[in-house]
């Protein structure tokens, strides 16, 4: 017991030190260690990045899981479905567009038609090039 007290006081004394020092403080399986970065290379440091970029990732990934299974259970707790509470996939997500109706026809081939939304085709702009005027075009 004294031992664990004693170890206990070092790694809340080391705590401090790195607070005040205004190193990095990391903590693996509970023990808490500074990291010195003057000290370490170019590579080190590169490493050091990709590892807490990858647990910052775990960490956010459970994190969703908890909070999918609090939902789960509190839904479950109240008899109740995700359609129920939000609604079907439609009312969440965006509502889908009909087609524009189309505006324009190429008086040289009836089945080329444009909206007047987006770019210009081709065909219009070489009309338009060729001396005909917008409601020329108009359908």
């Amino acid at each position: 017991m004294f031992i664990l007290a004693a170890f206990n006081g070092i790694l809340a004394a080391r705590r401090e030190f790195c607070q005040r020092s205004r190193r990095p403080v990391i903590s693996v399986r509970g023990l808490t260690m500074a990291i010195d970065l003057k000290g370490l290379s170019h590579l080190q440091l590169n490493e050091l990045i990709n590892r807490a970029e990858s647990r910052k990732s775990e960490l956010a990934k459970e994190k969703v899981v908890k909070v999918r299974e609090k939902i789960a259970a509190l839904l479950k707790a109240e008899n109740l479905t995700l359609e129920q509470v939000f609604g079907g996939r439609a009312a969440a997500g965006r509502k889908t567009r009909r087609p524009a109706k189309a505006k324009y026809r190429n008086p040289a081939d009836h089945a080329q038609v444009w909206s007047g939304r987006g770019k210009r085709p081709r065909w219009y702009n070489a009309a338009l090039a060729a001396g005909k005027k917008e409601k020329d075009l108009l359908i």
